[in-house]
């Protein structure tokens, strides 16, 4: 997320833009790569009970403009979660 906003810092880009890696990532995924990053036990995850009925469950950042602007995602998300939680650890 740093280098998306040095990169439209540092270019001639203006207005809004979405940062993301333009690919969705369930809530219960996040949850199960952070238990295995932590070495926390996977079984801790469970899905919401009652399911939630939100027909808009999976939002993804629509990157377009971003991608316009020349700036692609350079660390997968896995990798840029990892990186976060061992700085918080």
């Amino acid at each position: 997320m740093a280098s998306a906003l040095v990169h439209l810092l540092e270019s001639a880009a203006g207005g809004e833009f979405n940062i993301g890696t333009g690919t969705g990532t369930a809530i219960r995924e996040l949850a199960l790569m952070a238990a295995v990053l932590v070495g926390a036990d996977r079984s801790l995850v469970r899905d919401a009970d009652p399911p939630a009925v939100d027909p808009y469950a999976f939002h993804v950042a629509d990157t377009q403009r971003l991608s316009a602007a020349g700036w692609r995602s350079a660390v997968p998300f896995e990798a840029g979660l990892e990186h976060l939680l061992q700085s918080l650890c």
